[in-house]
């Protein structure tokens, strides 16, 4: 079922910067702040716990893990957590001038966050971080059902298989979407894309 309009279901203050929202499989809301990562529970009025951090602007799961990016000033720290969040432990760190927020997507086998210009590649069996140069800022990232990475950019939708070792590999790029940033995906498979420059969303297929 294609979505026709949107309702708004409840909303909260984070007191300063809010960057990224995470639901995890128990139906519990996790949001990227500046100070840190705040759990809300279903009825959404205040946090229930705060996980102390610096500007949170990324979360993900690869379903044994969370997956989180961390704002240093030119330098951004990709950590991760155990599923009840009790801490983070340090992946690795890269340089990143600036103030762009970091976004980050993770499966079972690789990490990849974004860069300036590039995606970095964490590879969770050998340890082994590489980069991927672009010739775009990559936004944000996500990985659809079958593992296939999208990357959101000023030009649009960017879609890439990934081999065993984390090389990328462009499939197609849909350059109809002013403004592409955030990704979600409908059960049917079809991909929506949140405009930052309108009032709008598009919804594309698998194919583009």
């Amino acid at each position: 079922m294609i979505p026709i309009s949107l309702k708004l279901i409840s909303s909260h203050k984070t007191g300063w910067g809010c960057y990224a929202a995470h639901f995890n499989r128990n139906g519990k809301l996790l949001m990227g702040c500046h100070d840190g990562i705040r759990i809300y529970s279903d009825d959404y009025d205040m946090a229930e716990r705060t996980i102390e951090g610096n500007h949170i602007t990324s979360i993900a799961s690869n379903g044994d893990n969370y997956l989180i990016i961390e704002h240093k000033e030119n330098q951004r720290l990709v950590t991760k957590s155990s599923s009840n969040l009790t801490n983070l432990e340090e992946i690795f760190k890269y340089g990143f001038p600036g103030r762009n927020s970091a976004f980050l997507a993770a499966t079972s086998k690789f990490v990849i966050a974004c860069s300036k210009e590039s995606l970095v590649v964490y590879n969770f069996a050998t340890k082994l971080k590489t980069m991927q140069h672009l010739d775009f800022q990559p936004k944000v990232l996500r990985f659809d059902a079958e593992e296939i990475l999208l990357v959101t950019s000023t030009d649009g939708l960017h879609k890439y298989s990934q081999d065993n070792c984390g090389k990328l590999t462009p499939i197609w790029t849909c350059n109809d979407i002013v403004g592409a940033g955030g990704i979600a995906f409908i059960k049917c498979g079809d991909i929506v894309v949140q405009s930052y420059k309108g009032k709008q969303i598009y919804i594309l297929s698998p194919q583009g």
